[in-house]
């Protein structure tokens, strides 16, 4: 046999599908337009999480079908697969914003949705002169 032995393959359990999943949906929440091509997943995961995306590892034979168990996670199949959200499911901002008036206990870190925090100081404008004639 050539080239390294297969990684020893693990137990999908729930949990790990859902800690799996959380990270999969902390990359389509920074997309732009909430999607990442299937195809780019694997890499940009690796630069974002520090570790591989290896559906082998868990038992499955292609990333796909990983996908598609992963909760909260949506794959669309086609010439451009691409990876989403599941229709309602809500990101932690969008909970946040939901729950937006409930200023007592709010839903995310302060040093998170602290917008104040680097925001200069509001200075009024100077005064201007009437242009010369």
């Amino acid at each position: 046999p050539r080239g390294a032995p297969p990684p020893p393959v693990e137990d999908a359990t729930p949990e790990k599908l859902a800690a799996l999943a959380k990270d999969v949906l902390a990359l389509v929440d920074a997309a732009e337009d909430g999607t990442v091509l299937a195809a780019k997943l694997p890499s940009a995961f690796s630069r974002a999480h520090k570790y591989l995306l290896d559906h082998k590892v868990l038992g499955y034979e292609r990333l796909k079908d990983l996908l598609k168990d992963l909760p909260g996670v949506e794959y669309v199949a086609g010439a451009r697969a691409t990876v989403s959200r599941a229709s309602g499911a809500t990101s932690a901002v969008a909970a946040a914003a939901e729950n937006a008036d409930d200023l007592a206990a709010p839903t995310l870190p302060t040093d998170v949705c602290d917008v104040s925090a680097n925001a200069p100081a509001w200075e009024p404008p100077a005064e201007r002169s009437p242009p010369a004639q």
